[in-house]
This record gives C-alpha cells, structure tokens and sequence, in this order.
C-alpha cells in the first residue's frame, strides 16, 4: 500500500497535463486555472450513427 501512496504522491508532485478530447468548453475550464492542456479536435466516427458505425468496420 505504502507504494502505491508513493506513486501517487510523485504523480501529484510534478505539472499535470490534460488531455481533453473534443468538448472544447472542459478544455477552456483547465486553461482558465493556468494548467496546461493539450485539445484534440476529436468527434466521433459516422457522426456517431451505429449503422454507420458498423459498415466503416466491415471495411477494416
């Protein structure tokens, strides 16, 4: 238990960077506290549409 405290307080003890993936609004939200962030213009496939979705994959 001891090591996992460890690794969790030398995670807490260096800058975090976020990682934020699509909703640009929670990636603003971090930039507004001065920490860093890295926004990834992501959304997802077909639009999200299932059918869609499940044809793109018969194609791989």
């Amino acid at each position: 238990m001891e090591e996992k405290e460890n690794f969790i307080q030398s995670l807490l003890s260096e800058p975090l960077v976020a990682i934020n993936l699509g909703l640009v609004g929670f990636g603003e939200a971090i930039l507004d506290q001065q920490a860093e962030v890295v926004l990834v213009d992501w959304f997802p496939p077909a639009g999200g549409d299932q059918g869609l979705i499940d044809l793109l994959d018969q194609l791989l």
